[in-house]
């Protein structure tokens, strides 16, 4: 266990996903908390959510598992709320050209901090908040996310968010633990911004899903 000089303690976890070991520094627990300058408060990231960027949830290997299984090397990805970043950097491993991007003022000081464990060349990172508009911000043809949906409301914001920053062909994909109620709303909201839905189940996880979103693809 390492104790952070900004007053939070870290741990590295191994995590085996889609053939290779990951090494990850994380949040030791959800009651990790640090923020004395107020500067996520400001960002609008509180204390009851401030340590959700810095754990491993599952939904991250269950995307890296599934997107394993998509050529992606001609691609401009985006992944949304990346937290630790497991997901982009498994792209970034394979040569896809990815952006992480969190509202977390600490994510890309970790993203850093993995890249480097686990030898990469570093991550493009964004500060991005996706109830905001970016009218500077590039169009992407594959968004990702992984367990997004943990508040009422997201969806909304998310969509809006997916409509205003993708390409004409886009391909989103998104994974989910197990927030049926929460995911079938962002599903009918996709279905009605004009993008047809793919979803299966989660091999290791019986209420876990992966759902692809396509529009404008032949």
């Amino acid at each position: 266990m390492d104790i952070m000089p900004d007053g939070y303690e870290t741990v590295v976890e191994a995590v085996e996903v889609a053939g290779r070991t990951w090494m990850m520094e994380r949040l030791k627990d959800r009651s990790q908390f640090h923020d004395p300058d107020g500067v996520a408060a400001a960002m609008g990231v509180h204390e009851n959510v401030w340590p959700i960027f810095g754990l491993l949830w599952p939904a991250a290997p269950m995307l890296v598992e599934a997107l394993d299984h998509f050529d992606l090397k001609d691609a401009s990805v985006l992944e949304l709320g990346c937290g630790l970043a497991l997901v982009s950097l498994a792209l970034h491993a394979r040569g896809i050209r990815v952006v992480a991007s969190d509202i977390h003022p600490l994510a890309e000081d970790f993203l850093a901090r993995n890249s480097e464990r686990n030898g990469l060349s570093p991550v493009p990172f964004m500060r991005i908040d996706w109830t905001q508009h970016y009218p500077d911000l590039a169009k992407f043809d594959v968004l990702i996310a992984s367990d997004v949906l943990y508040e009422d409301g997201m969806a909304p914001d998310i969509v809006a968010f997916i409509n205003q920053h993708c390409a004409n062909g886009i391909r989103v994909f998104v994974t989910d633990p197990g927030r049926s109620g929460r995911r079938n709303r962002f599903t009918r909201m996709m279905l009605e911004a004009g993008f047809t839905v793919d979803e299966w189940q989660d091999e290791a996880n019986t209420k876990g899903r992966i759902m692809t979103y396509t529009r404008g693809l032949s």
